[in-house]
């Protein structure tokens, strides 16, 4: 006969093993990156967001409480950072996320970059208990990209 803590140990594994996929029913989420723009630019730094599409296939919404990220800019050195975005993968959709992360130097726009980190996802009742229980992590997404960073400046606005 097995013990209670053996059976839990074996029903997480087994959840591990599958990845998303294997969590009752929730599929993985995929995460794009869309784009990095420089939205305000000054001669001591600029302020970028790095632009990430996340898809949710799975019928329910699941919340995002946590994006880690690491930006490299070619001649503009690495940021990397935490965010918590205080938002929701919808459920059957998409939605791009706005990740803010600050560079220094001037003359941003440009310059070639690569971006790679995760999304974290929150799933809903009682697979979030499980999770919290028994310390286990939260599912999770990554996603890497690489390209050159854009201007989101309004026309006419000076850096």
């Amino acid at each position: 006969m097995m013990k209670p803590i053996h059976v839990v140990a074996l029903a997480v594994f087994a959840t591990l093993l599958g990845g998303c996929s294997g969590l009752q029913g929730i599929d993985q989420p995929t995460v794009e990156v869309v784009d990095a723009q420089v939205v305000e630019q000054s001669a001591q730094g600029a302020r970028v967001v790095v632009l990430l599409r996340v898809t949710n296939p799975n019928a329910e919404e699941l919340p995002m409480p946590r994006v880690t990220c690491d930006l490299d800019v070619v001649g503009g050195g690495r940021f990397t950072f935490t965010d918590v975005p205080y938002a929701t993968a919808p459920g059957g959709g998409s939605q791009v996320l706005s990740v803010p992360a600050g560079l220094l130097g001037p003359s941003a726009v440009g310059k070639r970059y690569t971006v790679r980190g995760t999304v974290v996802f929150e799933p809903e009742g009682q697979l979030r208990r499980v999770f919290t229980d028994t310390g286990l992590p939260l599912p999770r997404a990554s996603f890497a990209g690489e390209g050159v960073l854009t201007d989101a400046l309004p026309a006419g606005a000076t850096p």
